[in-house]
């Protein structure tokens, strides 16, 4: 979010002239948050990292580039079918849409879509690498407007877009309503 926010920064800067480090310094307060949170597991328990030290439990593949945890995740689709072909899909669906949309909407949109898709990609779990991520791409809302752009232009049709997202949703909401482990 702060990587999107200073483009924001550096943007109004360039169109309105508006004072800039005021404005980054403000969009990196963000992180306050974030840090206080660790200042305290410091002062508690002498461990300034143990929240992501745990996650290491949860994701004990470590971090990897994007490129391999996508490589990944179609050998997985591929051979297994079923979770593995659902969450690639999806990706792949919001990723497509991000590209759609990058012309067309603000640089922030774009950064800030793009980087909660490449934040995902660097911790992939071990045996499913895109666990998790269908989740986190299913608000990024700079996708879905470039779905939309694209169909308002007829490339797909409009109403072949409204039918695939809405047999999507479907299909994902009996599998969550079953108990099944989508995400």
């Amino acid at each position: 979010l702060i990587l999107a926010l200073w483009v924001e920064v550096l943007a109004q800067h360039r169109r309105d002239g508006r004072a800039a480090l005021p404005r980054l310094l403000a969009a990196a307060a963000v992180a306050l948050g974030p840090l206080l949170y660790f200042t305290w597991w410091q002062w508690r328990y002498h461990d300034f990292w143990a929240p992501l030290d745990a996650q290491h439990a949860w994701r004990p593949g470590g971090t990897r580039v994007p490129w391999d945890t996508i490589r990944e995740a179609a050998k997985l689709a591929w051979r297994y079918q079923s979770w593995w072909l659902l969450d690639l899909t999806i990706v792949g669906l919001a990723v497509i849409g991000i590209v759609l949309a990058a012309r067309h909407i603000p640089l922030t949109y774009t950064v800030y879509a793009t980087g909660s898709i490449i934040l995902p990609l660097l911790l992939p779990f071990g045996g499913r690498p895109l666990l998790s991520l269908p989740r986190f791409a299913a608000v990024l809302f700079p996708a879905s407007w470039g779905w939309a752009l694209a169909s308002a232009r007829r490339r797909p049709p409009e109403a072949a877009v409204l039918v695939a997202f809405a047999a999507g949703y479907a299909l994902l909401a009996y599998l969550f309503i079953n108990w099944q482990p989508v995400f």
